[in-house]
């Protein structure tokens, strides 16, 4: 089952469903034929990805498992958060952030985790994030929890897929950096917030911008400083995530498509290749015939 999981994630990953939604780009063929040959003769492309995530819910729950149920808890429809995956916060990737009135990073140790990065990733985290979480299984919560410093947060799923909170994340600014909240902002998100603080607009060559941001950032009190990042992640790609939820995807994909940047046609086309008939997918030669632009 273990190969059979592996492959099957496969199908959960960015890379395939920015393919997916490619005006001109081969189908991931392997991939998809996989999951849609677990799908019955009336079933759409959308149906088989959920009937391959049930598959790897039940019998192999790596780490989008674990992923997507976090993301299905913590951003439902409707809520005003913002659920990123696989976010670069300084030497380390996030598995998700999740940002509403405050922030807060999770990163994921299944039961195919080791911990060796662990110490490294959450102090990379706490740099940044307000709460920091580790969700692991319930045999891994208690070295999960001895490992990390007692602010750091221990979640742990369950067999039905809930969230079972171990150990409360700690709140409070004390540990955030500020150079390494201004890594994580874009220039357009700089741009806005020290205008909105400091008055400031563009007055240098772009190649001396980032170096000029970084100065009057830094001036930012933290609380400020944070108030704004929190914001600013919360708003970040909110038109293509509009056009995400216009698309009305299956919630198996909520993980993959978290955080994914696609302008409006290309939600549309995903939404499109998704109610194709499973069927068509199942040979290594399917082709794409999506051509909205």
């Amino acid at each position: 089952m273990a190969d059979f999981g592996r492959a099957l994630a496969l199908a959960f990953t960015t890379r395939t469903i920015r393919q997916l939604a490619a005006l001109h780009h081969p189908l991931p063929t392997d991939r998809l034929a996989l999951i849609a040959e677990l799908a019955g003769p009336d079933d759409t492309l959308g149906d088989a990805f959920d009937l391959a995530y049930a598959e790897l819910a039940s019998q192999y729950r790596c780490e989008y498992v674990f992923a997507n149920s976090l993301v299905h808890t913590l951003s439902a429809p409707g809520h005003t958060s913002n659920a990123i995956s696989g976010l670069r916060v300084s030497m380390s990737i996030a598995d998700l952030i999740v940002a509403d009135k405050s922030a807060a990073a999770y990163e994921i140790k299944n039961g195919l985790d080791s911990f060796t990065r662990l110490d490294m990733q959450m102090l990379c985290y706490s740099r940044c994030f307000e709460h920091v979480n580790v969700v692991t299984t319930r045999q891994k919560a208690s070295r999960a929890a001895a490992q990390t410093a007692a602010h750091i947060g221990v979640v742990t799923l369950t067999d039905d897929d809930a969230l079972d909170v171990v150990r409360s994340a700690g709140g409070g600014l004390s540990r955030l950096d500020m150079s390494s909240l201004f890594r994580v902002l874009r220039r357009g998100e700089l741009l806005t917030i020290l205008g909105r603080h400091v008055g400031y607009s563009i007055d240098v060559p772009n190649a001396q911008i980032y170096r000029r941001l970084n100065a009057l950032f830094m001036q930012l009190p933290i609380d400020t400083a944070y108030g704004e990042f929190v914001a600013a992640l919360r708003e970040r790609d909110l038109r293509s995530r509009q056009a995400a939820q216009s698309a009305q995807l299956p919630a198996s994909l909520n993980a993959a498509t978290s955080g994914l940047r696609l302008t409006p046609p290309g939600w549309r086309r995903l939404a499109t290749q998704l109610r194709r008939p499973a069927h068509e997918f199942r040979t290594r030669g399917a082709r794409a015939t999506v051509t909205d632009r």
